[in-house]
């Protein structure tokens, strides 16, 4: 601290003005930064100086300071933090007993949040303080331009930067001759797809051009760089080129790169390979021009020779003579002028003779015919590969189980390029009698390709076989009506209701066949000064049948409804689910289902499952959307309580609040959208309880660390490749997998279950040991993720999929055949953060997953963010219908925001003219189309907009301020408008608010307000209207209700109908209650007071008068009581009036249908009376009761026949009971008795002695009748007089036991204390 004040001498000062004013305004002065600064003699000078000095004066010389070094503000900005103040408060503050606006945001922020956390150092901490090993981290993840920059910082740093490892792996050149001087291109990048590394510039001129070669010339020389790829295109051979290739030449180390791609000429580009390193360039991309001599020399450079592809994009001439300097590549693609049968077969032969090669790609114009090519090659017929897309033949080579494919493309690619070149194909076998079958394997065997459109090849093929053998393609009016049908009730409602519109022969057509769609939604509602209809009519989600209008005005209106009628009255309209329903609802039988799976929603689905045969079904599988009341419901079938396994597909919300019905199932599977480790040690206990219960499975969104949950559970992570524990030899496997060489035991019977692959291997003749178990050899498959696999529906532990796998997995489980794998895969996928979006909806599109299509396209918040239109083509009918369902979903709510935002300015006109007063200094263009992106195209017209705008800028600035600052001050609503347009701005809260009050010449902002709106808005919730009480959903309202104090719920009960249920259901906020009645004067007085135990503050209390407001009190007292939930710690009844008050009292207590939970009960009742009181509270409860009314024995024997008097601990009679003995023991029950008897009898005295026990412990009574001491001491053999704490006391000692009775006799009365009790 000190240093800091010593460097800033002036941020005393500052701090003292601070200070100082806010004395002034009311607040305490900092105590604990006085002592953090060292308050002493000079500073209290200082500030009693600085209180007789003019105030404006000063002010000025504080703001120069502040303006001078803001660093003076240090002091104040950790003053408001230990006073706990908001950082918008704080600005504010600052800003108004300074007065000034001119504040560093940035700074401010900084401090504020650092002294936040804790850290109240004054001091800024310089790069140069931190360690070099820290310095070397940071310099090390820093992009390439930053590193540039830090080297000229100083020598150490220039040091520093060319030992760390650089943060770019890819360098990319590029020359420019068209403009008047020489340009390079230079880009820097790093490869990582989550990197935003990336680096650009564009040199021209001879001095730019040395520095850029000196600037990568640094780079080049750091001896960690490891480039992915170096790439030189210099578009004519120049002097630039040599300039490079000789300044590399110079280094003293070779450069590393796994790629290398140029169009440098022969000569050069030999040159620039030798500067690599051999052994880490693996491939060669060349695009420069080369003769035989230049490849002859490449070929001696080690470089080449341990390179593993190598490319040509220009024509390689006489490329025959070189052909065997490519023998050790594994891949090859070169472009020559011609080649030979001679080179063919030597590159056959280089695939014989080199394990290595993959593949081999010659582009060529001139070479042999096809057929030379397949009889010299000896290659098989035409096969085609339908995944890829192309067609090939095969060369067996001899020895080994390895085949060459050889691709041959000339005449497939006219029939890929267009299909009408078949049709006389077609029709000459047509001609010819071939059957269709045989026609399209000839043409397809023929062409060397299958890639034909089996639909248009069927269409021309029946056509002329029917004599029709008019090439020409027919239009829709030639089709027959039976097709035209057919192709109508295909098309989407849109489509039909238009094609209607052609002629009155298609209206009928459309008006028969089926319509597209199975929901309909008509809403109706009043906008501005219309009426308007919304008609939206889908097919299902899997569709993309969707229509959406918006009618208005009554002509409109008419044109809506026709269209309803017409599709209503379409015979052939039905509704599946409900129809589904109906047909099982008539059944006069139950069904009998073992295995049950569908998609319908809640009620619907508990239809459904009322209509299955009870004991029947085992298994039900739900994919629709449940809630827990849904759960509740279920429950109580027997179909799910005789059922073993379940399944729910889809999230439910709260799932764990209903973890109890689920405790009967052998197998569960539910789908949450977090998972806390509470949640999990609930699912441990429920596993412990149910023996049945053989696996969980629990998909979720988010949950703890591996780590976590292993230290929760007392577990360690299963390792991933423990093949051993996984699939270990049991009395439960009867079958050996070997895959790479390890044996696998498992289960046939499982593997078969879930597989039809394994269920044809295991009946299969593929077995290697026959003897014993059996074993199957697995090809073609990882052993990790092989096991991965099968541990998903072999094992009880499965190993879990992961991000790096998880894809491996998914084409593992198709390729085996595993379609519950597949599932798992697919629910991991969808919970995890790791795969990107786009990957999700790669993977959903080509392995058909509906779950994961759906969770992916969710992931979509902004109908901007999309997948590209390039993406958006590969995907399949059914994602993009998806992806567009989710782009209107998005609009939608797009839509419905600017619903909202325009119900804000309806409410707050003002809020517009605030705006744009604030946006005053900005271009009037583009400003309409910000001021729409925040409250939507329906909040102000663009003429209107206009005509507002021109006006305020024709007004003058400064009364215009005027008359805004007042509209913020009387309604800081008003601000609204700015504070989002700054969140979307990013600005931070400090910078928004400072900028604000600069703008508006206030700084009457409601701070509080500000933070609220500012942080909402930030979250994402761009809804300018405060949420009111009733906007919240009633599981809010219960937990507000329940946190209320009394006065606030019983007010709260006098606001709606439906606010008093509620109110009545929660749980109290008060544990104890006081009732007293006295006279006050001439008027009757109920004094009431609640209290809750745990905070001593929430306390309440209210006084009645007169007998109107009596009887308010006592519906007061009806409502407590008839709380269920109201627990009471204490309760107290005081009534120093008449009797008729306590009959109200107990008429209330008797008429309630559930007993009170009271703990301490004191009440001035009597004896029938209290024995009514007694009754009404619950049993097991009540442990303290305080009688202070009057007692008869008969009343003591009726008490003592109540539950509530056995099971009490402590009681208390403050009236004496005449004649106590006979009653005495029925306090045997307590372990405290106090009471006041009129007179006790030596025999009474041995009677409460006898009484002692394990459960009794104090005894203590009060009376003015007793026999004298002496007689007492030695008629119970008690010790002497001993002296503990303030009382007198003496001791018996129970015969026979280590037990003692202590005994004090005082003028009040006898009192006795078992062991320790004291």
């Amino acid at each position: 601290m000190s240093e800091f004040i010593k460097n800033n001498p002036s941020a005393i000062e500052v701090f003292i003005f601070y200070e100082k004013e806010k004395k002034s305004n009311g607040e305490k002065l900092n105590k604990k930064i006085w002592n953090l600064i060292g308050k002493d003699d000079e500073l209290t000078r200082l500030f009693d100086k600085m209180t007789i000095e003019d105030e404006e004066v000063k002010r000025k010389e504080i703001r120069q300071l502040v303006a001078e070094n803001q660093d003076n503000l240090r002091l104040c900005i950790l003053s408001d933090v230990i006073d706990k103040k908001s950082m918008s408060q704080s600005v504010l503050n600052i800003a108004k007993i300074i007065g000034t606006f001119e504040i560093d945001c940035q700074d401010f922020e900084f401090w504020f949040n650092r002294f936040s956390s804790g850290n109240h150092d004054l001091d800024q901490k310089t790069f140069s303080d931190l360690p070099l090993l820290i310095v070397g981290n940071i310099v090390e993840n820093l992009d390439f331009r930053a590193q540039m920059r830090l080297r000229e910082v100083s020598h150490g740093f220039g040091n520093i930067m060319d030992q760390v490892k650089p943060s770019a792996d890819r360098i990319y050149f590029n020359t420019d001759y068209t403009s008047p001087q020489n340009t390079l291109n230079l880009s820097i990048c790093n490869s990582k797809a989550d990197s935003d590394r990336f680096w650009q510039r564009i040199y021209d001129g001879e001095d730019n051009l040395k520095e850029a070669f000196d600037g990568v010339m640094i780079l080049l020389s750091n001896p960690r760089l490891r480039l992915e790829c170096f790439q030189w295109f210099d578009k004519q051979p120049s002097e630039m080129s040599v300039q490079f290739i000789d300044r590399i030449k110079s280094l003293n180390h070779k450069i590393e790169s796994k790629n290398l791609e140029s169009n440098f000429n022969g000569d050069l580009m030999i040159d620039f390979v030798k500067t690599m390193k051999p052994g880490s360039l693996e491939q060669f991309v060349f695009h420069g021009k080369f003769e035989p001599i230049h490849i002859d020399r490449l070929a001696q450079l080690d470089q080449w020779k341990k390179a593993k592809a190598v490319i040509f994009n220009v024509i390689v001439y006489d490329f025959s003579r070189c052909l065997h300097h490519f023998q050790h590549f594994e891949a090859v693609f070169v472009k020559a002028e011609s080649i030979s049968m001679e080179d063919l077969l030597f590159v056959k032969k280089l695939f014989i003779q080199n394990d290595k090669l993959k593949s081999f790609a010659i582009v060529v114009p001139n070479k042999p015919t096809e057929s030379e090519i397949v009889e010299a090659l000896g290659l098989s017929e035409l096969y085609y590969n339908e995944e890829e897309g192309y067609s090939f033949r095969l060369y067996d080579i001899p020895g080994s189980n390895d085949y060459l494919e050889v691709c041959i493309e000339e005449i497939e690619q006219l029939v890929v390029t267009n299909q009408d070149n078949l049709r006389i194909c077609i029709l000459s076998d047509v001609i010819d009698k071939e059957p269709m079958i045989e026609s399209v394997l000839s043409i397809a065997k023929m062409i060397g390709t299958y890639d034909i459109d089996w639909q248009d090849f069927e269409f021309w093929f029946n056509r002329f076989s029917s004599g029709n053998w008019n090439l020409d393609q027919k239009t829709f009016s030639d089709l027959p009506i039976e097709v035209i049908e057919n192709i109508v009730e295909k098309l989407d409602f849109g489509s039909k209701m238009r094609l209607r519109e052609v002629s009155s022969g298609l209206r009928n057509i459309v008006d028969q066949v089926r319509p597209s769609i199975d929901q309909l939604y008509c809403g109706f509602y009043h906008k501005d000064s219309q009426n308007t209809l919304t008609l939206k009519i889908r097919q299902d989600p899997e569709s993309d049948g969707y229509c959406k209008r918006f009618y208005d005005r009554e002509d409109n209106f008419k044109i809506a409804f026709d269209g309803i009628k017409t599709l209503f009255s379409n015979p052939r309209l039905r509704e599946v689910n409900e129809k589904l329903m109906e047909i099982l609802n008539s059944l006069n039988h139950k069904i009998e289902i073992v295995h049950l799976e569908a998609s319908l929603d809640g009620d619907l689905m508990i239809d459904l499952l009322k209509s299955v045969k009870s004991g029947t079904l085992e298994h039900i599988e739900f994919q629709g959307e449940y809630e827990l009341i849904h759960i509740d419901r279920l429950a109580q079938l027997d179909q799910w309580k005789k059922a073993k396994t379940v399944y729910f597909r889809r999230e439910i919300f709260d799932f764990f609040r209903c973890l109890h019905h689920f405790q009967h199932f052998e197998e569960v599977l539910v789908a949450v959208k977090s998972l806390s480790i509470n949640d999990i040690l609930l699912v441990k206990k429920l596993s412990i309880q149910n023996e049945k219960l053989k696996k969980f499975l629990i998909f979720y969104g988010s949950k703890p660390s591996v780590l976590e949950i292993g230290e929760a559970l007392g577990k360690t992570t299963p390792k991933m490749s423990v093949s051993e524990e996984l699939f270990a030899k049991s009395d439960k496997t009867d079958a050996i997998l070997v895959v790479d060489g390890k044996k696998l035991h498992v289960n046939k019977a499982v593997l078969s279950c879930h597989s039809d692959y394994f269920d044809a291997l295991f009946d299969s003749d593929t077995v290697i040991n026959e003897d014993s178990i059996p074993e199957y050899p697995i090809q073609y498959a990882d052993l990790n993720d092989f096991i991965a696999l099968l541990s998903l529906v072999h094992h009880r532990n499965p190993i879990l999929p992961t991000a790096k796998n998880a894809e491996i997995l998914l084409e593992m489980a198709d390729q085996f055949l595993l379609p519950s794998a597949t599932r798992h895969v697919e629910l991991f996928i969808c919970s995890s953060p790791a795969i990107a979006q786009i990957k999700k909806l790669e993977l959903a599109d080509k392995y058909n997953l509906d779950i994961l299509l759906n969770r992916a396209v969710l992931e979509y918040k902004r109908v901007k963010d999309v997948v590209a239109m390039r993406q958006f083509l590969k995907f399949s009918d059914k994602t993009k219908a998806a992806i567009f369902d989710r782009m209107i979903d998005l609009q939608s709510e797009k839509d419905k925001i600017s619903v909202q935002m325009s119900k804000f300015i309806k409410n707050h006109p003002s809020a517009i003219e605030v705006w744009m007063f604030y946006q005053r200094g900005k271009e009037k263009d583009g400003l309409y189309e910000r001021l729409c992106k925040i409250i939507g195209e329906n909040g102000i017209s663009e003429e209107e907009f206009k005509k507002q705008f021109d006006k305020m800028t024709m007004e003058d600035k400064e009364s215009h301020r005027k008359e805004i600052k007042q509209l913020v001050v009387n309604n800081q609503a008003n601000l609204r408008l700015c504070i989002l347009s700054d969140v979307i701005d990013k600005k931070s809260i400090a910078e928004s608010i400072l900028n604000i009050a600069r703008i508006f010449g206030t700084l009457d902002i409601d701070s509080q307000d500000f933070e609220f709106w500012f942080n909402r808005f930030s979250s994402g919730d761009w809804n300018l209207d405060q949420k009111t009480f009733s906007d919240l959903p009633l599981f809010i309202v219960s937990n507000i209700t329940e946190k209320l104090n009394l006065p606030s719920r019983m007010r709260l009960r006098r606001v709606s109908r439906g606010l008093p249920n509620i109110v009545d259901q929660v749980k109290l906020s008060i544990d104890q209650l006081i009732y007293e009645i006295e006279q006050k004067g001439s008027q009757i007085t109920l004094k009431i007071i609640t209290h809750k135990f745990e905070t001593p503050v929430e306390s309440w209390g209210r006084c009645y008068y007169g007998e109107d407001e009596l009887k308010i009190a006592f519906d007061g007292m009806k409502t407590l009581f008839s709380n269920p939930r109201l627990q009471l710690k204490s309760f107290h009844w005081k009534n120093h009036l008449s009797s008729e008050i306590d009959v109200q009292f107990l008429d209330i207590i008797n008429s309630l249908n559930h007993k009170i939970e009271i703990v301490e009960l004191s009440a001035k009742l009597n004896g029938g009376p209290m024995i009514d009181l007694l009754k009404a509270v619950k049993p097991g409860t009540l442990e303290v009761i305080s009688f202070q009314g009057k007692f008869e024995s008969k009343d003591i024997d009726l008490l003592a026949g109540l539950d509530q008097w056995k099971k009490a601990k402590s009681v208390c009679i403050f009236e004496p009971i005449p004649d106590f003995s006979r009653c005495l023991h029925h306090f045997r029950y307590f372990e405290r008795v106090d009471m006041v008897v009129e007179s006790i009898s030596m025999n009474d005295n041995f009677f409460v002695k006898s009484l002692f026990c394990d459960k009794l412990k104090c005894v203590r009574i009060y009376t003015d009748n007793k026999p004298p001491k002496s007689e007492i001491v030695k008629a119970l053999g008690l010790t002497k007089l001993r002296f503990k704490d303030i009382y007198f006391y003496r001791l018996y000692d129970f015969p026979g036991a280590n037990e003692y009775l202590d005994v004090s006799i005082t003028i009040f009365g006898i009192d006795f204390y078992g062991d320790n009790s004291l």
